[in-house]
């Protein structure tokens, strides 16, 4: 959801700008009584930057670009959906990741961190998915690789989503471990 527009309503102004005063994020803020035709203003300018990005990404050639504001998953759905073979780079500080897109999926993903320590497929995936910010390159590429990865985008990542919505939703029971006895 970190990609998801966010419209504060409420019917008291001063808590709207109290809100948007102390860094309460969201995309925009209305009041109650705003007409419709504010509401759909409002909505299309909060919708326009996504719209602009999809634009992009449907064009032929290299894109290039910076994560802020995208999330990975939707970059890479965007990818898979408008690429059939692509190449797709990001420079995640401090980490890179390189994922490659054969027939409208990942068939290959690689981190690299600063020390030279490498992951190849679903760990690499899911370390990607973690990410909210870097530059990223898109290029048709077609070029043979030695797949890591299986399924669509969306099984691939289904266990790091379901990994995510558990330790958010679910208290972790700690086990203590046993006590040694002394002999």
């Amino acid at each position: 959801l970190a990609n998801v527009p966010i419209v504060l309503l409420s019917w008291k102004e001063d808590w709207l700008r109290h809100a948007e005063g102390v860094g309460v994020e969201a995309s925009a803020y209305l009041a109650k009584r705003s007409t419709p035709e504010e509401v759909l203003m409002r909505v299309d300018e909060v919708l326009e930057p996504h719209a602009r990005f999809e634009r992009r990404l449907h064009k032929a050639g290299p894109v290039r670009g910076r994560l802020d504001g995208t999330a990975p998953y939707r970059l890479l759905r965007l990818a898979c959906a408008t690429r059939a073979d692509a190449r797709l780079t990001l420079r995640c500080s401090p980490n890179a990741y390189e994922v490659r897109i054969r027939d409208g999926a990942p068939r290959s993903a690689t981190r690299l961190t600063p020390d030279g320590a490498v992951l190849h497929g679903v760990p690499a995936m899911a370390s990607l998915l973690g990410e909210r910010a870097g530059r990223f390159t898109l290029n048709p590429e077609r070029a043979p690789i030695d797949p890591d990865l299986t399924g669509s985008l969306h099984q691939q990542i289904a266990a790091c989503v379901a990994r995510s919505r558990g330790a958010t939703s679910a208290p972790r029971i700690v086990v203590p471990a046993p006590v040694p006895t002394p002999p």
